[in-house]
Parts: structure tokens; sequence; C-alpha cells
């Protein structure tokens, strides 16, 4: 602001004093009220002396705003590369758990014992990166910041999927550990009875609130990176909107079965207890 202040004030100046040479120049009425000699100094030396600093003032106006179009430029590319990072991030994050469903899940979702069918599952995340910090910047600055939120919410529930992974695993290992200490044979004809002859009843309820647990946050997690990815594409879009820049856009249509949540279980914890108190 102060930059600005200071041009302005030496421009007007500048004006002025040349305005004042020209009406000196062609009017003798106006020109006879000065010292001639003060008039000559006027014209051949602060008159040259003045255009210089004009010019210097041009050259310094120039530079200055060709310095704040490089610095907007540069920023707007870093802007956009945070955004496009980020929409592949989330949708690697979402293909990765799509995934997971359709290959551990999906194949056991009508299973009336799916929560001890359901296999072990990696809980090594496949994506390691960090969220850009640089998006909060722009989400703000888009009056965005609400979405942040969602962002974030995105990547914490990604977390926390393979986190359920891994304590559903040590659940899943300990069972099996049971199985084979008692030398029980678990055929497919085996009942839940005949599991339950071996394995406390206590331990099976355990191992149900765990694995539907892990299947709900999965869903939550899954829902949560597809509004990510769509808010963040949307954002790229409105900000980058006319200037040629091109957006991505993840598609996942071919998913879309796997978007939506696994149905009930036949056996949920309430149920399970029911059907053990019953036995």
């Amino acid at each position: 602001m102060r930059f600005f202040f200071l041009m302005g004030a030496l421009i007007g100046t500048l004006i002025m004093f040349y305005a004042l040479l020209g009406v000196v120049a062609y009017s003798q009425e106006i020109s006879g009220l000065f010292n001639p000699l003060m008039i000559s100094v006027l014209k051949d030396v602060v008159g040259p002396v003045s255009a210089g600093f004009g010019g210097a003032i041009a050259g310094a106006y120039g530079a200055y705003f060709l310095q704040q179009k490089n610095e907007s430029e540069k920023e707007s590319r870093v802007d956009a590369s945070a955004l496009h990072k980020s929409i592949i991030l989330f949708g690697e994050m979402l293909n990765e758990l799509l995934t997971t469903k359709k290959h551990c899940v999906f194949p056991y979702k009508d299973n009336e014992v799916r929560f001890l069918e359901i296999p072990k599952i990696s809980p090594n995340p496949g994506v390691q990166e960090q969220l850009d910090t640089r998006l909060i910047d722009i989400f703000i600055a888009m009056n965005l910041a609400e979405q942040i939120t969602v962002i974030k919410l995105a990547a914490s529930r990604y977390k926390a999927c393979f986190e359920n992974f891994s304590n559903r695993n040590q659940m899943l290992d300990e069972y099996r550990a049971l199985l084979s200490a008692s030398g029980f044979k678990k055929d497919i004809g085996v009942s839940l009875d005949d599991i339950a002859s071996v394995v406390y009843p206590g331990r099976l309820i355990a191992m149900c609130s765990m694995t539907e647990q892990t299947l709900e946050v999965l869903d939550e997690s899954i829902q949560s990176l597809r509004s990510a990815t769509d808010i963040l594409a949307d954002a790229f879009e409105s900000k980058f909107k006319g200037s040629g820049t091109r957006g991505v856009r993840m598609n996942f249509s071919e998913s879309d079965l796997y978007m939506t949540p696994v149905p009930k279980p036949y056996f949920d914890v309430e149920k399970l207890k029911d059907y053990f108190s019953r036995r």
C-alpha cells in the first residue's frame, strides 16, 4: 500500500511539473512572472533529470508488476500441483479400500458366520503420503474451510481401517490357534455349535463385534474418501475455471457395486448372544 502511495505522489508531482513547464513555454504572460534564469534551469536541468527520474519510476512499476505476475503464476502452479496430488492421493486410498472390500469382504458378505469366514486383511496401508498442508490455505482462501474437515476426516478414517484390520487379524489368529490346539478340524459341515464347543462363546461374540465394527469403518471410509475426491476436484475446477489448467476427476463407476455398504449380518452381537443363551 505504501509503495502505491509513494508512486502515485511522485507521478502526480511529475505531471504537475511538466504541465507547469508547458504553460510557461507557451504563455508569455505567465513566463514573465518567472525569472528567465529559473526558467532556463527548469528547462535545461530539472526537465531532463525529471524525465530520467520518470523513466526510472516507470521501470520500477514495470519490474514490480512483472514480479507480482510471476509470483502469482508460480503460486497458481503450486496450488494446482497440491490439488492434483491430493486428488490422486485420495483416489489411491479409495481404490485400495475398494479392492480390499471386493476380494476380502464381498465373497463372504452373505455368510451366516462371516465374522469367522472373512480372512485376514493386510494391516499395512498402501498409501503412506501425508495430506499436503497447503490445502488448508487454499480452501480458506476460497472460503471452503468447512470442507477441510471432511478431507481430514477421510484421511483419518483411512488410517483407522488398517488399525481395525490389525486388531481383527490378532483376534482371528487367537481363534485359529484355539481350534488348532484342540485338534478341531474346521470342515465345511461344521456348525457354529461345534465351534462353540472348543471356543468360548464370549470370544466368538467379541470376534463378531470386532468384525462388524471393522466393516462399518471400512464402509464409512469409502464414503468419506469418495466425498473427499469430489470436493477436491470441485475446488480445482472452481479455482482454475477459465485459466486453461486442466483438472483431474477420478472415475470409480466400475466400482459402484462396492461403494454401497455391506448388507446387515445374519448374526449381529445381540442375535449371537441370544443364540448362545438358548443352547
